[in-house]
């Protein structure tokens, strides 16, 4: 068997100095000793041929930086990490209580609508879409 990493003693030394036997063969096993085995050579790789691309014109792209009220309230921040840590009960009593407030945030009523849809709350989902046709 052929070992590509050689085991040294604590001189730093090969401790296999003898011929080294590749795997055997049908015709018996292959031996070579450490001086006639030649370093592999790398062929570089053929280059690929030109691929015709369109050019871009770097100049006549623009970018367009907007900004929204996008942003969660801390009181969605909360329900969203008690949401991620699996405590759907404590997220839902947290984001009930400020129902009040949702003003025309369509997240927050839908964050509620969510988290009584995985608790499997079916009376306040339908008492929550009720208010939600009354505000809307």
């Amino acid at each position: 068997m052929f070992s590509f990493f050689r085991k040294k003693d604590l001189d730093g030394n090969d401790t296999q100095s003898g011929p080294v036997t590749l795997a055997s063969r049908p015709d018996g096993p292959v031996t070579t000793s450490p001086a006639t085995i030649a370093p592999a050579t790398i062929q570089p790789e053929p280059a690929a041929a030109p691929q015709d691309h369109q050019q871009y014109d770097l100049s006549k792209l623009t970018i367009e930086v907007g900004s929204g009220s996008e942003t969660l309230s801390p009181v969605e921040e909360q329900t969203a990490m008690l949401h991620a840590n699996g405590q759907l009960a404590a997220a839902i009593q947290i984001l009930a209580a400020e129902k009040a407030h949702f003003a025309g945030k369509i997240e927050s009523w839908l964050m509620l609508f969510e988290l009584y849809q995985q608790q499997q709350d079916h009376q306040a989902f339908d008492a929550l879409a009720l208010e939600y046709v009354v505000v809307f």
